[in-house]
């Protein structure tokens, strides 16, 4: 009796193994190696000085024998992230407008390092910084849930933080991305968007 409960706990564990290796999670994480950085607050008070960290994190990783491309990234694929309230415009301005979404902060080479598939649009470049014009990238779930049956390449979204003013920050839609199982393999994908780090 023992031996048939072992192995039908066995049977099932395989056949839900088997089930999970046939799900795109959207990304390809095959020779991707990731590792977390922490930089202490009192050495990086200003943004100028985590900017340049960062750049400074990703020239090493460029200079390293044998990488391809390196990225950096809040959260990677998988893990928890923030979220956000987004509110579309044209969407009046109140919480039962607003659309939870999965946030990543990320350079600009971070798609092409997850090889996550760009739909339509573009990914960040070098020149979407600090006193750029402010833009996002969202992934399908997003775009369908925002823009429903309509191009998102150039619709604003209010998110994140209010403008200097007090009135909405707004970002532009420059590219639709593939969606990621960001949650895990069992779970749908849940509406996404990345900001330039």
């Amino acid at each position: 009796g023992l031996a048939l409960v072992l192995l039908t706990g066995a049977g099932l564990l395989i056949r839900s193994s088997i089930a999970l290796n046939g799900v795109d999670p959207g990304f390809d994480p095959r020779g991707v190696v990731a590792g977390r950085v922490s930089l202490p607050a009192a050495a990086y008070e200003t943004p100028e000085q985590v900017t340049r960290a960062f750049e400074r994190i990703e020239e090493r990783l460029a200079a390293v024998s044998g990488v391809a491309t390196g990225a950096l990234v809040s959260s990677a694929p998988l893990e928890s992230g923030g979220s956000n309230g987004l509110v579309p415009e044209g969407r009046p301005l109140d919480i039962s407008s607003s659309i939870n979404s999965l946030l990543r902060l990320v350079t600009p080479g971070y798609f092409a390092t997850m090889r996550i598939e760009l739909v339509r649009g573009r990914t960040f470049t070098a020149e979407d910084k600090r006193g750029a014009p402010l833009v996002m990238v969202i992934n399908e779930a997003l775009a369908r849930e925002a823009f429903p049956g309509q191009d998102p390449i150039g619709k604003r979204i209010a998110c994140c933080e209010p403008g200097p003013d007090g009135s909405p920050n707004w970002k532009e839609v420059v590219g639709v991305v593939k969606d990621v199982r960001a949650r895990g393999l069992d779970q749908a994908p849940v509406p996404e968007f990345y900001l330039p780090m």
